[in-house]
């Protein structure tokens, strides 16, 4: 989920490669490349996406409720007038579907 939040912000792939095994590769060993699309946004926005794609599983949400949570919490925290840019973004992707089915079984 992290991964596709921070496609959908960004508006590119996370990672890049010419064949299955160069991106597979990227995603075991390489950093991730530095979130520059973030920057536009508050802080608890990007704190979200970074925990969302730390290399230790251990690290990132365990489960989806928790992830829902949280950016729910970091949109009502941010300083966009509740969230309402971010939101906008993510009703307008494919995201939004999943938290919607999340927030029903809340």
């Amino acid at each position: 989920a992290g991964v596709v939040l921070w496609e959908m912000l960004a508006g590119q792939k996370l990672f890049h490669g010419e064949t299955e095994v160069e991106v597979q590769s990227q995603i075991a060993f390489e950093k991730y490349p530095p979130p520059v699309i973030l920057e536009q946004f508050d802080k608890p926005i990007a704190e979200v996406v970074k925990k969302s794609l730390d290399r230790d599983p251990d690290s990132r949400f365990q489960t989806a409720r928790q992830f829902y949570e949280a950016l729910q919490n970091a949109l009502e925290n941010s300083g966009y007038d509740n969230g309402a840019l971010l939101k906008t973004k993510i009703q307008s992707d494919e995201l939004y579907p999943l938290l919607q089915k999340m927030k029903q079984t809340k």
